[in-house]
């Protein structure tokens, strides 16, 4: 991962340890990831505590891949919030790919 995109701020509503809840992979110990600022303001959103890009936390990418890899202890990774995905958008490649690092899977 290139200096540039470690240090570039993105903002993170939180990350905890649970249990994938919905899925294929329902009942796996996961760590859970869910990035600030979601536009979509879906009336069944259990999270609406996230929609504002200005709230959260800022932090870096090398900063958030060390935040999962102390909390990982095997356990899934999961990024939550897809519309901040698009929100994010150049960066998630090299998140994907950090937490592929971490987790010692390919592409």
């Amino acid at each position: 991962m290139s200096a540039a995109k470690a240090t570039r701020a993105l903002r993170v509503s939180e990350v905890f340890v649970s249990v994938q809840g919905e899925g294929a992979s329902a009942g796996t110990p996961s760590v859970f990831v869910r990035l600030q600022g979601c536009s979509v303001g879906c009336a069944w959103c259990d999270t609406k505590y996230s929609w504002d890009p200005g709230h959260g936390r800022a932090t870096t990418l090398e900063r958030l891949l060390a935040e999962v890899a102390a909390a990982f202890g095997g356990a899934r990774v999961e990024l939550a919030d897809g519309r901040a995905l698009t929100w994010y958008g150049p960066r998630i490649p090299a998140a994907l790919a950090g937490f592929r690092d971490l987790l010692g899977v390919g592409p």
